[in-house]
């Protein structure tokens, strides 16, 4: 008799972009926001630096001011650019063990954003943590773009093409498959505005 095994988890949760000023090339690095809101121990992902791109991961951060905080342990290789975002974090899936994921996409009002859905078997071959997903591939950060599946319509999301939602205020469902994958999480970019939450089901049958 076969059962089935799930679990939920909220990769992003009502989460809006936000552009960030300035940038310094120090250690640790330190951001401008005009009333950014985080305060110390939140943890943020910058992505889309294309100077400083020692600031494009994850990371926990230190309050300085009201419109500033330092990104724990960073040390900065360039000076500030304009077109970067600034974000929380979103969840890190362990998938190993499970066959499926299921993912439910919704917005609040603009869908000004695109997105893919980012997988990785370990960081290199020598290491099973996840890699910088938001840095370049290389052989020691090894990562890519998984397939997804309009659970709508069947449609299939070509892993190589970005996701570019043509509604608002709206609910979508994708299915993922992770057989022999270890980390997934979603990769979103060109956002500009409003909100969205991305919430996962992992599935496997026993």
């Amino acid at each position: 008799m076969s059962t089935r095994r799930s679990i939920g988890y909220t990769v992003l949760d009502t989460v809006t972009p936000k552009a960030i000023t300035s940038s310094t090339n120090a250690a640790p690095i330190e951001i401008t926001k005009a009333s950014h809101w985080y305060v110390t121990w939140d943890k943020i992902l910058i992505t889309g630096h294309v100077t400083n791109t020692a600031a494009n991961w994850m990371w926990t951060v230190t309050k300085t001011w009201t419109n500033t905080l330092t990104l724990d342990w960073s040390t900065g290789n360039g000076v500030w650019w304009a077109t970067w975002i600034m974000m929380t974090q979103p969840k890190m899936l362990y998938v190993d063990d499970f066959r499926t994921c299921t993912l439910s996409v919704d917005t609040a009002s603009s869908a000004n954003f695109t997105m893919k859905t980012a997988w990785s078997t370990g960081k290199s071959t020598t290491s099973w943590d996840y890699p910088n997903f938001w840095a370049s591939q290389s052989a020691t950060n090894q990562y890519d773009f998984v397939e997804m599946v309009d659970l709508q319509d069947w449609a299939y999301i070509d892993w190589d093409t970005w996701f570019v939602p043509t509604w608002t205020d709206d609910h979508k469902q994708y299915e993922v498959n992770t057989n022999w994958l270890k980390w997934l999480t979603v990769y979103c970019t060109a956002w500009t505005a409003w909100s969205i939450t991305v919430k996962a089901t992992l599935y496997d049958n026993l």
